[in-house]
Parts: structure tokens; sequence; C-alpha cells
């Protein structure tokens, strides 16, 4: 503890000296007492020293060697508090001196220098003599509690500012700890959930009945459980989380305390939702984008038989009454597979930039006889919006099945408002939008203010077939083909809705920057004036490509017909540059037409070919929007 030598004896030196001799046994006890205290003085761990007030050091165990490394000399030579860590010095020296002016003081630490130059901890207890101008100095070397608290505190810090939930409770399950994270995701205040026990203040009541029997019983089997629950939030809904509790116990395996750690799972349970509802979607799409691919084909013969009959029946007669019935109800059929093929996301787009605020006003007075005299109809459509790109019709048709919607969730009356908006979507807000992407576009919202839907219907609302009309009134393709033009057309459609508390559905379609294109007027319709030139027709279907050659031979047409890509191609050659025009299917098996189509062109660049199909997998890579220059005939 100092550096200033003096070679003052010892206490227990001065002891030996001074012990009397006039009787043998007294002196005799004296020295073995002494000799027994220098000896434990020498076995103690703790350092002991007698510093003199001019900082003498008078005495000195033999532990400052095996502790710290120095030979007593070495401390006596040293500096006054040149072992004293530099940091220390100050509070030490005040410490000695409170004690040197009879001030009451407790233990103090400081740290000491070890000869190899690392440092330890030491516990001080010190006391004065007055009388013999010294002070009795004890040091317990508590480097290793030290070491243990510096690692509590770095727990207590790591655990304050995790991004887990944590809380802690004593033996009894009672809360003894919660850091911030469960703080500000609960809602709750600290005095809410210390003291309580975890599954009274932070389960939620919305968890199954039997989950914290579940957990207790968990607990008392193995010591843990983990698992998903839901988590109390004071203000909002349930948290999601994934729950991990444990028991701690000490060395002897006594249970000492308990701890729960949450982690957040509310967003990864939303998108797993998203996906698996995507998911089943896509399945269903794909089921029904097939089954409207062949029925298309079996309408296309009844149509096209249809027609052949009533062109050939007498005009008003029975027969020709009775096949255009059967006409109709194909047609009936024919819209409800276009219905099919928009859900499932393969029909054909003609898309062009257009303003959505146009499509809007080119509708309003259909919406305006579509709803009821008791809805009002709301528009309010942005002045300074931005273009986008799709195709118009598919638009319109988005549009007035969301208005008949509204209409029929509004038996009593209301109000249907439709408007537009440029949105930007930051990054922070795609996130909560997964999967868009930020970035700038064009908003539809079309909301009503009537019934509203409960969370098991808003679930099933874009599925098809799923409705909640009674039998009869409605065949459950209308939002389900919305949500099919929306995703097409590159958007993204949420729905919004409570029961009593009307629903908002909202669309975002990609903005872009090219001028709008004007809608080219369709050519009145001419009857075919037929003619001699020499048709290949490919199409798989034989009953359909049967039809079709009765009808362009009829025409006075001459036609090559073949069942695939690779008949066609083996004609095509044979026939050199006698054939004027290739019709053909797109989807066959094999080869496709669009690939049968780039094989033809490139033995006869100039050879026309028009393309039918009901499909959208028109072209090789399955595009759903026609290429500049390809014609296609819509199936049926």
């Amino acid at each position: 503890m100092s550096a200033h030598v003096r070679e003052t004896p010892g206490p227990i030196s001065k002891l030996k000296k001074a012990a009397p001799s006039a009787s043998g046994s007294c002196a005799g006890d004296d020295l073995n007492l002494m000799e027994h205290l220098g000896q434990l003085f020498d076995v103690t761990q703790d350092l002991l020293c007698v510093l003199g007030f001019d900082d003498g050091i008078k005495y000195l165990n033999n532990s400052w060697e095996s502790v710290l490394g120095y030979t007593q000399e070495e401390v006596k030579m040293a500096p006054p508090d040149a072992l004293v860590h530099p940091d220390d010095r100050v509070a030490t020296r005040a410490d000695i001196e409170k004690v040197r002016a009879g001030i009451p003081t407790k233990s103090f630490e400081n740290r000491l220098v070890c000869k190899d130059g690392s440092y330890k901890w030491f516990l001080w207890s010190v006391a004065a003599s007055s009388a013999q101008q010294c002070f009795y100095i004890a040091g317990r070397d508590v480097t290793e509690n030290k070491r243990s608290e510096e690692h509590v505190l770095q727990l207590a810090q790591a655990l304050e500012n995790s991004n887990e939930m944590i809380c802690m409770g004593d033996s009894t399950g009672r809360a003894v700890f919660a850091n911030q994270a469960l703080l500000e995701a609960s809602g709750l205040r600290e005095e809410e959930i210390l003291g309580k026990a975890f599954h009274e203040t932070l389960l939620s009541v919305n968890n199954p009945a039997t989950l914290a029997d579940e957990i207790r019983a968990s607990i008392i089997r193995e010591g843990k459980w983990s698992g998903e629950c839901l988590q109390r939030c004071k203000e909002g809904p349930d948290l999601s989380v994934f729950l991990s509790i444990g028991v701690m116990k000490d060395r002897n395996g006594r249970v000492t305390g308990g701890y729960g750690i949450s982690q957040d799972i509310t967003a990864r349970k939303r998108i797993e939702q998203q996906l698996r509802q995507a998911q089943k979607m896509e399945a269903v799409g794909q089921l029904a984008g097939g089954i409207a691919h062949d029925f298309n084909n079996l309408l296309m013969v009844i149509l096209g038989y249809a027609g052949l009959v009533i062109e050939s029946a007498d005009a008003g007669g029975d027969l020709q009454r009775k096949v255009k019935e059967i006409s109709k109800a194909a047609n009936r059929a024919a819209s409800l597979t276009r219905q099919l093929l928009a859900f499932s996301r393969q029909q054909v787009l003609e898309a062009r930039v257009l303003n959505m605020n146009a499509v809007v006003e080119d509708i309003r007075k259909m919406l305006g006889r579509l709803i009821k005299e008791d809805i009002a109809l709301a528009i309010d459509l942005d002045p300074v919006l931005g273009r986008m790109k799709a195709d118009q019709g598919q638009i319109e048709q988005v549009i007035v099945n969301l208005a008949v919607n509204a209409r029929d969730a509004m038996p009593s009356g209301g109000t249907l408002t439709i408007k537009t908006a440029n949105i930007e979507v930051s990054e922070s807000s795609a996130r909560r939008r997964e999967p868009m992407p930020p970035g700038s576009y064009i908003g539809l919202t079309v909301s009503d203010t009537g019934t509203g839907m409960d969370a098991e219907t808003r679930s099933h609302v874009f599925e098809p077939f799923f409705t909640t009309k009674e039998r009869g009134k409605g065949t459950g393709l209308g939002l389900a083909t919305v949500y099919g033009v929306v995703k097409q057309s590159g958007g993204f459609i949420w729905l919004t809705s409570e029961l009593g508390r009307g629903a908002t559905f909202e669309i975002l379609f990609p903005r872009v920057s090219e001028p709008v294109e004007e809608n080219a007027k369709d050519a009145d319709r001419i009857l075919p004036a037929g003619g001699s030139e020499i048709i290949l027709l490919v199409e798989d279907d034989e009953a359909l490509r049967e039809l079709i050659l009765s009808s362009l031979t009829e025409a006075g047409y001459t036609v090559l017909e073949a069942g695939d890509g690779v008949e066609a191609l083996r004609i095509a050659r044979a026939k050199a540059g006698a054939i004027n025009l290739v019709l053909s299917d797109v989807v066959m098996p094999g080869m496709s037409g669009t690939e049968m189509a780039e094989e033809i062109g490139a033995l006869y660049p100039n050879m026309r070919i028009l393309f039918m199909s009901g499909y959208s997998e028109f072209a090789g890579g399955h595009q759903q929007v026609l290429r500049q220059g390809q014609v296609l005939l819509q199936k049926p």
C-alpha cells in the first residue's frame, strides 16, 4: 500500500520482545500465542498490513507475495500508492484519510497491480489506532466476484437491449424482471407485470383453454416448454409469438426461478398466411384455366354448328328458334369461361397506356344504371392522375364487378365511392404489404357503406365460386375475376372490411411515364366474302377441327388440316410456297402453335399466320399480352 521504508519492528516482533520472563509459564504462553498468530496471518490468503500514519509499512504477511507476486521488500521499496491502479488512487487516499479522522467508513474497493502487469480487485477493511499512530489493514481478493458482477451486468444489459421480449421470475413464478422490448410490445407498465405470474398478465385469453395446463405439465416433466401462441397486447390485437419458457436451477438442482422469452412472429405468420392463400389461389386458378380451355373448345363446336344450322334452317321456323336458344345458352357458358380465365390470369390482354380517370368517366352512366336509386354514387378523381398500362375492357370489368358487389352489400341503400389517386409507396410501406415493391402507383379505391364482412368471409372473398348470396343469386366469380385481372395487370389488391362497417377495396397499378394511347375504334363487322386461297388448319381437337374445316370449305377455301405442329411443318415443307395462310391453335401437345410458327416463319418469312386460343399461353414464353404484329382469334 505504501513505498515509504521504515525499519520499525512489526507488531508481532515487538510483542515477542516485550513478553515478560519473570514467570516462565506466562512468558511461554505469550510466546506460543504470538507464534500462532504469526502462522495464522501467513496462512490466510487475505493481504494484511500495518501502515503507519507516516506511510511507513510496519508489517506485511506472506500473502502479498503469493497473491501479487512481489516480495515483502519489493512492496516496501515501492513509492507510495504505486501498487494502486491510477484511476483508484484519489478515492483510496480519501477513504484512508476518513479512517484517520475517525469518520465511520465502510469497506472500500480498489485495484492493485500484480507483478505480471495484471490487476486484481480487493475489498479493504481499515481500522486506525491513534495511540499506535498506524492503520490496521486487511484486503480480500474479490477479482472473481467482480468478474461475475461484470458478467451479470453485461447479461443484464443484453437482456434489457434484446429485441426479443424477456421476462424472468422467482421460484414462485412471479415476475421480477421485464425488459424494454416486452414493455413496448405489450403496452404494459413494469408495475403491471412485476410480482404477477406470466400467464396472468401476458398470455392472451384468446389462446386455447388448454394452453396453460399444457405449459405447466411440460415444465413439471421437462423443465421447459416452447411453441407458438398469442401474447396479450394492452392496446391493439394480440401478438403471434414463439414462446420459450424454462426453469433456472442452482448448483444443487434447486429451482431458483424461471424465464420466458418470446419472439414476435406476427409479420411472419401474416406472410405465411398470404403465401398459403396465394398457393391455394394459384392451384384453383390452374384448375379453372384448364377447365375453361377445354370447355372453350366444346363451346366453339356447339356455337359453330349451331350457327351453321341457323343459317341453313328456315327463317323464323321452329328449328331455327330452338337452335338459337342453344346458341344463347352456349354464349352464357362462354361468358363464364371468360371469367374463369380472368381469375386464373390466363386470358389474352390487349394492354395499352391509359388514364384511370377516363376509364371511370366512360362507365359513369353505366354505373348509375347498375346501382339502385337509394345508393348515392360519389366519384373523386385526382385531376393530376398519372398513367398506367392495362387492358381497358378488363379494368372496366373490375370497376363494374366491384360496383355490383357494393350494390348487393347495401340492400337498404348507402353510398358507393370511387376514388383515384397517385400513390407513392415507401420501403417501409412496401414491407408492410409484401410482396408489393416500393415505387409509384395509380390507386383505385372502391368503397361502400354496406353490411361489411367478418374475418372468415374476408379470407375467402377472392376465391372462385365463393359467394354469400343465396343459391341462384350469384356465381361467385365476380371478385375472383377482379383478383385475376388485377394480378394479371401487375397490380395489387387489398380488402378492408368489418361487419356493419362497409368494405373498401384498394387497388394499386404500377405507374408508367409513356403518353396515353388512343383506343382504336372497332372496324365495322362484315360477313366474310369467301375466297380461293389455301389455308393450313392446325388444331389438335378433332371435333373443332372438323367444324372449322367445314366452315372454311363452304366459304370456298382449300383447307389442309393437321392435328399438331409436327404434322403442320411436314405439310408446309411439302407444299412449299402454295400455302396462303396458317390458322393455328396456340396450346397443343408436343409442339405449341408459336413454336411451329417460328419454324414456318424461318422457311417462309412472308407467310401469314393467324392464331386461335382462349388461353393466355400465347407465345412460347407463356406471355399474357399479345406481341406487336401478332393476331389472335379468341375462342369461342
